[in-house]
């Protein structure tokens, strides 16, 4: 292992530990539910969705007494210390963990990352508490797959050049919200692992060729995107542009029996996916989650021409102002607002249930730093020694990616507004394409003359440093000071 990516994966486990063991239990968006999940597979060997309790007795009275009530919704409230309500739910006696798996909205989501926690949640045993903490830690180790995946990504378009490769894995593995959700029970640490490395595999296959094993790896790893959570979906059209320029690259240089790489792609991928279609519906279960559709409504389709263009109307107002002739969106605020609110500065740094924020100042900060490596990135692109090594296709399938996300989050977001006023976009989904932004980032970095690459990236990295630490500060003080 190259000494610059032990030393980041070092600093990353440090940083990520410290996040797991400091968020007090439950206090990541979603994380009761998800831990409820995992539960119900350990202890009821069923998926959530058939209990009669929402969270088990154990859950819902450890948390309880952990967080002195409904601290997510009151910032004014604290924590309890974690000795104390542990002593108290020792003087109880044992408490029942078997009796949840009733209806939540995150029991539709496929069960890949739920059976990995099982592991820790098993073998751990303790106090619910001591099963949490394993839980958070052994999501971490998903986190050290993210970087490593940045830093190979960066590796196949830069060649080896360590200093842009820690530019681009550094990034992605210190990217303050992408460590808060990795260090919590949450599906998105594996949805940013597998989509990291599905990137890289594009990448390399695209770089040096289709073969039948790389077809299969790639393949299955886009199907397991789909058992982790719905966004994988988004993977898939990005995935196909990989797979068919790899075949015509194999037919037009003469090799024989082309079809059977692009074959083995898409059976893997066929036979992975598939096989969770095929769970979902013997269970009845839904492959994708999706909302109750109300009396009198229907659910909307991109069959209908109507849709569309409602959905390009949403779309529109998302970003940009809304024009004259548009009808308005529910929680647009005239739209355009909405991009900089959820993307910029939930996707930046919105910590416990979002609520804990870095001062106000700091996310036009964000939004300058994250136009510049944007336009770094891009201006790389026309350098030549960078076009030598990055073709059209490349810079298709990672588009196709970015584009794949964005189109599944948008339209999740446009059915839950238009069935059930309710939004349910947040900065963090954009996450799985970090290692887009890391690229970005080197990218910027190999504008700069050899001799200053080295120190740009140490600034890189010590502003990274730094703002983990002033999330950490910010976090703390929420709840412990």
């Amino acid at each position: 292992m190259p000494a610059p990516l032990a030393a980041l994966l070092a600093v990353v486990l440090v940083f990520g530990a410290s996040w797991a063991l400091m968020v007090p239990p439950g206090q990541l968006p979603d994380e009761p539910n998800h831990i409820g999940y995992t539960q119900s597979l350990v202890e009821r060997h069923a998926f959530p969705g058939g209990g009669h309790r929402t969270l088990s007795t154990e859950e819902d009275l450890s948390l309880y007494y952990a967080l002195r009530g409904d601290v997510t919704r009151d910032i004014l409230k604290q924590p309890a210390w974690i000795k104390a309500p542990e002593r108290r739910l020792h003087s109880i006696g044992h408490l029942p963990g078997s009796d949840g798996g009733g209806p939540v909205p995150q029991g539709q989501n496929p069960p890949l990352y739920y059976a990995y926690e099982t592991l820790p949640y098993w073998a751990v045993g303790g106090s619910f508490f001591d099963r949490v903490y394993a839980m958070r830690i052994w999501s971490v180790l998903l986190l050290l797959v993210t970087t490593t995946g940045a830093w190979l990504l960066a590796g196949e378009i830069f060649g080896r050049r360590r200093t842009l490769q820690l530019a681009a894995a550094g990034l992605a593995g210190l990217q303050p919200m992408v460590t808060f959700m990795s260090a919590g029970v949450n599906p998105d640490s594996g949805t940013f692992a597998i989509w990291t490395i599905a990137l890289w595999l594009g990448v390399r296959i695209l770089r040096r060729g289709l073969t039948p094993a790389s077809g299969v790896a790639f393949g299955a790893l886009i199907g397991l995107g789909v058992w982790e959570k719905a966004t994988g979906w988004g993977l898939v059209p990005a995935a196909a542009c990989v797979l068919a320029v790899g075949w015509w690259r194999l037919r037009r240089g003469g090799a024989p029996r082309p079809a059977i790489p692009l074959a083995a792609g898409l059976a893997s991928f066929a036979l992975v996916a598939g096989a969770w279609i095929a769970t979902a519906t013997a269970l009845g279960r839904p492959v994708i989650n999706q909302p109750k559709v109300p009396p009198g409504m229907t659910r909307p389709s991109l069959t209908s021409l109507h849709t569309v263009r409602e959905f390009g109307s949403y779309v529109w107002q998302f970003y940009l102002p809304k024009l004259p002739f548009q009808n308005p969106f529910w929680g647009m605020n005239g739209g355009g607002h909405r991009f900089y609110d959820t993307w910029l500065r939930t996707g930046w740094a919105a910590f416990g249930w979002l609520e804990v924020r870095l001062p106000e100042w700091m996310y036009p900060v964000f939004g300058i730093a994250s136009a510049v490596l944007i336009l770094g990135g891009v201006a790389a692109l026309a350098r030549a020694d960078l076009r030598r090594r990055v073709d059209a296709a490349i810079v298709a399938f990672l588009l196709l990616a970015v584009v794949g996300l964005f189109f599944v989050l948008h339209w999740a977001d446009y059915t839950y507004i238009t069935l059930q006023r309710h939004a349910v976009e947040q900065g963090r989904y954009v996450l799985p394409v970090i290692a887009v932004g890391g690229l970005a980032a080197a990218g910027t970095v190999s504008l700069l003359r050899r001799r200053w690459q080295a120190a740009a990236v140490g600034l890189l990295l010590a502003a990274l440093l730094t703002l983990q630490l002033a999330s950490l500060g910010v976090t703390m003080e929420r709840y412990f000071a």
